[in-house]
């Protein structure tokens, strides 16, 4: 996911927010529906500059029917600010902001196969052991054969490459060096 430094600005006030009226879950699920809700139509409507406040407005009040009210509240001050054009991104923050709030980091695991129950319980269990300070592990798991055995796991600003063709490449460069 990439994000901008508005958009985080705008996810951590209302994940905080959140927190403090203790509906986190309520609207970071609000957010995930809106962020899908929006097609690229209805986002190049959102970051046009001739749409007046009022129009823009009904717009996203009819898009949040349901959704808690400091969401709807959230998405009226993102549109009193101008700053629409950046809603998809400030929606798809949200969810990442929140976990970090709760203490939950997300590793995506690429491995060569498809993992099992038990290796993806494994490889959770190891990964807590690096990071004791994570309430919750939680894996986005894919496969690439051209890995063509092990996993390479990247939490945050970490990568762990225990992949075959990960291990070829180090000696390839052992024998090049």
């Amino acid at each position: 996911m990439t994000t901008t430094p508005l958009a985080k600005r705008y996810a951590t006030a209302l994940v905080e927010l959140a927190q403090a009226e203790n509906c986190l879950a309520d609207v970071r699920s609000a957010a995930v529906a809106l962020g899908e809700a929006l097609t690229t139509e209805l986002q190049n409507t959102l970051a046009n500059a001739r749409m007046d406040k009022a129009q823009l407005t009904t717009i996203l009040t009819t898009a949040t029917k349901g959704a808690p009210a400091l969401m709807q509240n959230f998405i009226g001050t993102v549109v009193e600010n101008g700053r629409t054009a950046e809603l998809s991104t400030m929606l798809a923050t949200i969810p990442a902001v929140a976990d970090d709030a709760e203490g939950i980091i997300t590793a995506q695991v690429t491995s060569a196969t498809k993992l099992t129950k038990d290796e993806q319980k494994n490889v959770e269990t190891a990964l807590k052991k690096l990071r004791p300070d994570a309430k919750q592990i939680k894996l986005e798991t894919t496969t690439d054969s051209s890995l063509l055995g092990g996993m390479v796991v990247t939490m945050a600003s970490t990568r762990l490459d225990a992949s075959v063709r990960g291990q070829l490449n180090q000696f390839k460069q052992t024998l090049t060096a």
